[in-house]
């Protein structure tokens, strides 16, 4: 079209007459004025439809944009309209179940067994989770009877442990310390070098093979590894072996005067490690952990129940006798 346009400015055969015509009233000033105001005219609904079509450009990009991030409209509601029902308000309400809480002694329980030592015992950790318990009723009276001591057959080689003594040695130092052996309490705890204590009371002899495999005390710095460590006691006592203690792991419903019991507050490791004095049962043989009195050093307790502790696990051992 430009092209065209220029040709016909140079060569007037390219111009049809109306336009030849137009040209020459042009030049010769007819219609001059009428022109002039017809060309701005024409000018100006140029520029105006221009411009309408820019905007309307931009109001298209404009609803576009905000199209996408367009926030409905909150429904307003008068003070007297409920509020309607939001399903986030309508959460599913999740009960704990009454055995996962931490177990809550009474105060008589929080009482400390030897009030002389309660300002220089060390607080004993709180864990959630304890081993189910027998349910009691407040209002039924359960007789409970001393279990006889199991009868054990006589093994060739084998000398029974005298529960009696043992037991006669784990009330008279309960809460005090026998000078004859060196006091464990500030490196580490004293509870397992009492238990050892308690074991040679009862009649088992000394094992001096080697400090990492046999169990004896010389002084505190010639000892078995087994003498005061909690796993190393359990290690020694139910590993077979030609010569030393024989003992094996029991289930809670066997356990009389005379066991043991090892507790775990991280349950990870065992920690902890009391005597049995005392251990009552129903008329149905069943034991629950509070009719089980202990004697322990390291927070030293004489006849306490074993339910005022709180451990993550837990387990007896029966010293069968020695060889």
């Amino acid at each position: 079209m430009a092209k065209r346009r220029n040709r016909r400015r140079f060569y007037p055969e390219f111009y049809t007459d109306e336009e030849l015509k137009r040209r020459e009233n042009v030049s010769a000033g007819v219609g001059a004025g009428e022109n002039t105001e017809k060309n701005e005219n024409i000018n100006n609904i140029n520029i105006e439809e221009s411009m309408q079509e820019a905007m309307d450009e931009v109001m298209e990009i404009i609803e576009e944009r905000t199209y996408e991030t367009e926030i409905p409209a909150v429904p307003q509601h008068s003070e007297f309209e409920p509020e309607p029902e939001n399903e986030l308000n309508n959460e599913i309400k999740i009960e704990i179940p009454a055995h996962m809480y931490i177990k809550e002694m009474t105060d008589e329980e929080n009482i400390p067994e030897n009030p002389e030592k309660a300002e220089n015992e060390p607080d004993i950790p709180v864990f959630a989770e304890m081993p189910p318990q027998l349910p009691v009723s407040e209002n039924e009276n359960i007789e409970t009877e001393t279990k006889p001591e199991i009868e054990i057959a006589p093994t060739p080689g084998i000398i029974s442990f005298d529960r009696e003594k043992a037991i006669e040695y784990a009330k008279r130092w309960a809460l005090d310390r026998n000078p004859d052996y060196y006091n464990f309490e500030e490196l580490g705890g004293d509870c397992t070098n009492y238990i050892s204590q308690i074991l040679l009371a009862g009649g088992c002899k000394m094992d001096k093979s080697s400090p990492v495999n046999g169990w004896y005390y010389n002084n505190a710095n010639d000892k078995s590894h087994s003498w005061t460590g909690v796993e190393q006691l359990y290690d020694y006592l139910v590993r077979d072996k030609e010569r030393g203690i024989i003992a094996a792991e029991i289930d809670l419903n066997e356990v009389e005067a005379g066991d043991i019991v090892q507790l775990s507050f991280n349950g990870k490791t065992f920690q902890h490690t009391p005597f049995i004095i005392d251990s009552k049962r129903a008329p149905s043989g069943e034991v629950s952990y509070d009719t089980i009195k202990i004697c322990a050093h390291s927070f030293d307790s004489e006849n306490r129940s074993l339910d005022t502790y709180q451990w993550k696990k837990i387990r007896f051992i029966r010293i069968l006798g020695y060889k």
